[in-house]
């Protein structure tokens, strides 16, 4: 899976000055769609799962609790990357999620916001890095 991401994203047109004025929240969005496709495709090259099955282990990775795990795990981040994600933890949010704490969901779209960030700057090696690398957390730390 390490190109997959770079496979299915179209191409940004922006520079860095734009991407650094874009909404925590945006990349956020961005990155939620992108760990849940990651996390899908992975399952469904493993296996034939039922649907049920499906949704149940799709929803251990990519629930708000097991995000946050993740953030707090992630090593190796740049100053860049860790700029990303101390700048969303303090993003003015209405929402919570269920099931979940205040510091899970602030953590969950921290780690969202890093993912749509390094979509947006085309940083795909990377991107999937991290990706893979929440997965192995994740798959250690949740089962």
């Amino acid at each position: 899976m390490n190109n997959f991401i770079e496979n299915i994203l179209i191409p940004f047109k922006i520079n860095d000055k734009e991407i650094k004025n874009y909404s925590l929240l945006s990349l956020a969005f961005l990155g939620d769609s992108i760990h849940t496709l990651y996390i899908r495709n992975m399952l469904i090259c493993k296996a034939n799962f039922k649907i049920k099955e499906l949704h149940t282990t799709t929803t251990k990775f990519v629930k708000a609790k097991s995000q946050s795990f993740v953030i707090e795990n992630l090593t190796n981040l740049t100053q860049e990357e860790m700029r990303i994600v101390k700048s969303s933890k303090n993003a003015k949010t209405n929402n919570i999620a269920k099931n979940c704490t205040v510091e899970e969901y602030k953590n969950a779209t921290s780690f969202e916001a890093l993912l749509g960030y390094l979509a947006l700057k085309q940083e795909y090696p990377r991107l999937n890095k991290i990706l893979e690398e929440s997965v192995k957390i994740i798959e250690k730390n949740f089962n």
